[in-house]
């Protein structure tokens, strides 16, 4: 199972609720997160710790994949055990894992009451239903679906395995200590949208769809997949993943900036200056200066005298 912050202060009580099971499991283990807890042990609760003595592992991942580091770290720990899935905000009937175990029969076991996919409260897996594609989805655009349960099934169903589903009669027994913050009550995923959303992304990476698969699977035939976008060659989207979770600085892309286009018109032909007329000359020696001013020349004293005019 795996928990979070905004939770990690009830989840005591679920895993009491396992711990008083008729029939207890081997191990109890708690994945959480380095990148949410990053002091570690420091951030957790009392009542939680506690735990520990009576036989609760908690394991440390890096990223914070969300729901989907509930299965896939223990899994790839414990390959030769048989795994329940369980959520953290349901406490459990005294008989449940009984209750499961009875009807586990080799092969994926759903309690999804005869839906598609698996379900989150109590699912049972095996290392051997995923092999090779454990790790396939371990990609941000997958993890922000939110939708593990989906996911699971797609990713077996690329292994060549198809589920059991089981009607769990102790499903009305359980009492849910967090609804507030249930993934279906936030509006934080939608499973319609996601089913149609796996569906094409699987098309895209692999060239199947769910028809595809689930003919195969019923047919018994085995099939062997190219993957269009390895993992290990997907630089991009790895680059993408360390960004989101600060293992990498992301160094800022500069922001285009806007050059404005200037229009450069060739200058118009400016038109010659004309020629300033010369003061008009009249006989009788007066040039006229402007409008009210008239200077006289007077011949016999060579002296200029100005004289301003009231008339035109």
């Amino acid at each position: 199972m795996t928990s979070w912050r905004k939770r990690i202060g009830l989840v005591c009580n679920t895993i009491n609720s396992l711990f008083n099971q008729s029939f207890p499991p081997d191990r109890i283990v708690l994945n959480l997160s380095k990148d949410e807890f990053p002091s570690g042990y420091a951030e957790l609760p009392e009542n939680l710790i506690s735990l520990i003595n009576r036989g609760l592992e908690i394991e440390w991942v890096q990223a914070n994949s969300k729901s989907f580091k509930k299965l896939i770290p223990t899994l790839d720990r414990y390959r030769d055990a048989i795994v329940m899935t369980a959520d953290d905000d349901l406490i459990y009937p005294y008989n449940f894992v009984q209750n499961i175990a009875n009807n586990y029969n080799d092969r994926p076991l759903s309690l999804n009451l005869g839906r598609t996919w698996m379900s989150g409260y109590a699912s049972v897996y095996e290392y051997r239903f995923f092999g090779k594609y454990l790790h396939a989805f371990d990609r941000w655009e997958v993890w922000r679906t939110n939708e593990d349960d989906i996911a699971y099934g797609v990713l077996m169903m690329l292994n060549g395995f198809s589920c059991d589903f089981c009607h769990d009669p102790y499903w009305q027994y359980m009492h849910q200590v967090d609804e507030g913050n249930g993934l279906g009550r936030t509006g934080a995923y939608n499973s319609k949208r996601n089913d149609i959303w796996f569906n094409g992304y699987i098309s895209r990476r692999y060239g199947v769809d769910y028809n595809w698969l689930r003919n195969n699977i019923s047919q018994h035939n085995s099939f062997e997949l190219n993957d269009k976008e390895p993992y290990s060659d997907d630089t991009a989207i790895q680059t993408y993943i360390d960004i989101q979770f600060n293992l990498v600085e992301e160094k800022p892309v500069p922001v285009p900036v806007e050059v404005p286009v200037i229009i450069v018109e060739p200058p118009k032909p400016q038109p010659e200056p004309k020629p300033k007329p010369k003061p008009q000359e009249f006989k009788d020696g007066k040039k006229v200066i402007s409008k009210n001013t008239i200077i006289v020349i007077n011949n016999s004293s060579k002296k200029l005298r100005k004289i301003i005019t009231k008339g035109a």
